[in-house]
């Protein structure tokens, strides 16, 4: 499930996966978040991946990257935040670019991927 995280610094908003999360959780989560700030558009969206969570990493990175690539997407930056020592299987599975619109960071640069998707 996804709860909200409310907004950071500059804008930029947040979600917390936790429980059990599966890919097509991901298009209706950002949907109700970005309804309730249109006006951040522009802005990041960052995704904590909390100790909770019990759900397939490769899910919650599809639907991320899914989201991320749409046209119309409602954010410019997505951003999703892991433990650390969870890298090496988002790593496996991961097909996110370096230079693209979604990244992954692990937690102990977690400022790095608030910073990154402010802009």
């Amino acid at each position: 499930m996804f709860e909200p995280g409310g907004e950071l610094p500059n804008g930029v908003l947040a979600l917390r996966a936790s429980g059990t999360v599966i890919a097509q959780d991901v298009p209706e989560a950002v949907a109700l978040l970005a309804g309730t700030r249109p006006e951040l558009k522009e802005r990041g969206l960052v995704v904590f991946v909390g100790p909770d969570f019990d759900g397939y990493l490769a899910e919650l990175v599809r639907g991320l990257e899914e989201e991320a690539a749409k046209g119309n997407a409602p954010f410019a930056r997505w951003a999703l935040v892991v433990e650390d020592d969870k890298m090496g299987e988002v790593h496996q599975f991961g097909r996110f670019a370096a230079e693209g619109n979604f990244r992954v960071f692990q937690e102990s640069v977690r400022q790095s991927a608030l910073e990154w998707a402010a802009g």
